[in-house]
């Protein structure tokens, strides 16, 4: 994962993953591989140049990349060259955000569509029951031994595939 934070300034997230979000207010986002998030910052401050830190964190912890918000007509001269400080952070890696209010895990983030009132009503139209299950296969069952890379091979612990009433879907 990245942590991405513009010195001096807070990050508005507007989207994650291309969906709309109420917006939140943080000065430090954490992405993963495959996440997304739309942000805007708001150019407020006294003009100056602000720096821009993208941190790897846990095993890329030892790599950064920096650039510069510069405002028109100020000198290009940042005050650091310190690691930023994290602020409310968004996405925090390996932490329990209940605990914390500097910590906002995406489970605590709101939807910015509006819920169709009709979804939220108390009786339902019709009801459907489906039946998950999953079926434990052997390895032995789904592979034939020296017949794919090993990069193709079984872990060596059982095999599982989900079923909705007892179909499985490839």
């Amino acid at each position: 994962p990245g942590q991405i934070t513009i010195e001096g300034h807070n990050l508005t997230v507007i989207e994650t993953d291309g969906q709309p979000i109420k917006p939140i207010d943080v000065t430090s986002i954490v992405s993963s591989a495959g996440e997304r998030y739309d942000f805007v910052i708001e150019t407020n401050q006294p003009l100056g140049a602000y720096q821009i830190q993208l941190r790897g964190l846990e095993l890329c912890n030892d790599i950064q990349q920096l650039g510069i918000l510069q405002y028109a007509s100020a000198s290009n001269e940042t005050n650091t060259n310190e690691t930023l400080p994290s602020g409310i952070i968004l996405n925090p890696s390996g932490v329990d955000c209940d605990n914390n209010p500097e910590e906002i895990c995406i489970s605590k983030l709101k939807s910015g569509t509006p819920i169709d009132e009709g979804l939220t009503q108390p009786e339902t139209d019709l009801q459907f029951y489906i039946p998950i299950g999953f079926i434990n296969y052997d390895k032995n069952e789904l592979f034939q031994p020296n017949r794919y890379d090993t990069f193709l091979s079984a872990t060596p612990t059982a095999l599982s595939a989900a079923t909705l009433d007892g179909i499985i879907y490839q």
